[in-house]
């Protein structure tokens, strides 16, 4: 997988930025302070919000961005990451599946299911009795079967070529 195409509107230093970006390699180049680190926390934290890997990613990236303290975590200082506070922040990132990876997404989406239904539910994956538990529950089975067909219903969503567009816009309040 790599990222294709990248959007970045309204954000921190950015206020419009589109970017193709290619398989094998890009490099952003520019003098100081233009935006170049700022494009890599754009992508930072649309992953950190939308698919975080630890328990408190999306809260770390916040924090790292001074969008958000460690003593109020569920207040995001919105004026931290917009350059005009009275638009929304914008960042979409196209993302391309090679068909192995495709095959393999195919392949996973049980798990991919469970994995998403656990983190949007807030289970604890420190102890996996309390998974096992859940997902053995008629509402454990009723979240995972409902996350199976929305994970299908993305996949079946992608073009031809594996494209993808993961989106997330952030709106003061």
């Amino acid at each position: 997988m790599h990222i294709g195409h990248l959007v970045i509107k309204n954000f921190r230093a950015i206020e419009d930025i589109q970017l193709s970006l290619v398989p094998t390699g890009n490099v952003i180049v520019g003098p100081n302070a233009v935006g170049k680190t700022t494009i890599l926390q754009a992508l930072r934290l649309v992953k950190a919000l939308l698919a975080p890997r630890a328990q408190n990613e999306a809260q770390q990236t916040l924090i790292s961005l001074s969008a958000a303290s460690p003593h109020f975590p569920n207040k995001i200082a919105f004026e931290a990451l917009a350059r005009d506070i009275s638009k929304p922040v914008e960042i979409r990132a196209s993302v391309v599946f090679n068909p192995v990876e495709m095959e393999l997404l195919r392949n996973s989406g049980m798990d991919i299911a469970r994995d998403l239904a656990a983190a949007q539910l807030g289970i604890s994956f420190q102890n996996p009795a309390n998974l096992i538990q859940f997902f053995a529950s008629q509402q454990g089975i009723a979240v995972v079967k409902a996350g199976q067909e929305e994970f299908d219903g993305f996949l079946n969503g992608l073009h031809s070529e594996g494209n993808a567009t993961l989106a997330r816009i952030i709106r003061e309040g």
